[in-house]
């Protein structure tokens, strides 16, 4: 059983970029952020046990849990107020992943770095309808998980799509 602990020298560092701009009718949003986090974290060695018979246990440095070295977002947008549309056309990359933390020392699981793209639109087709649609996964990215270089996982997530009208009162 592994329970959950705190540790008291964890650090976080990082920076985060935001742009977005209008050209006219066509814009570009911009995020940005790098992270640094790191703990020590008490795990258990291997096939070594001391000469008394108990565990022996070793500080390992590691990232915290579920946070990614790098995360972009970029997106390309397209507003007509006059005809009332919207399309966004929108990529993202998210980096390395501390997803599990194993109690063996250097046995921890990461999500390997993954890029999505995504379209989405929407058209008013009058005051209370409008018709709207949404693309996602259309790289077909995979979700992979890694100890050291050994793949434990690979979830395969297809392409996914929504069409509908919406109503609003």
């Amino acid at each position: 059983v592994y329970t959950p602990q705190n540790f008291a020298d964890a650090d976080i560092t990082g920076a985060e970029l935001v742009y977005a701009k209008y050209f006219g009718k066509v814009g570009f949003t911009l995020n940005y952020t790098i992270i640094n986090s790191k703990v020590n974290s008490p795990k258990i060695v291997a096939d070594s046990v001391s000469a008394s018979n108990t565990t022996v246990f070793k500080n390992q440095k590691r990232p915290l849990q579920g946070q990614s070295d790098n995360v972009l977002n970029l997106s390309l947008l397209y507003k007509n107020d006059a005809s009332k549309m919207f399309i966004q056309l929108a990529y993202e990359y998210i980096g390395k992943t501390l997803s599990q933390v194993y109690p063996n020392f250097g046995y921890d699981y990461y999500q390997q770095p993954q890029s999505f793209l995504s379209l989405s639109g929407e058209k008013a087709l009058s005051h209370h309808f409008t018709f709207f649609g949404k693309f996602n996964n259309l790289l077909n990215t995979p979700t992979t998980s890694k100890i050291n270089n050994l793949t434990v996982g690979r979830d395969i997530y297809k392409a996914s799509f929504n069409l509908g009208i919406r109503y609003s009162n």
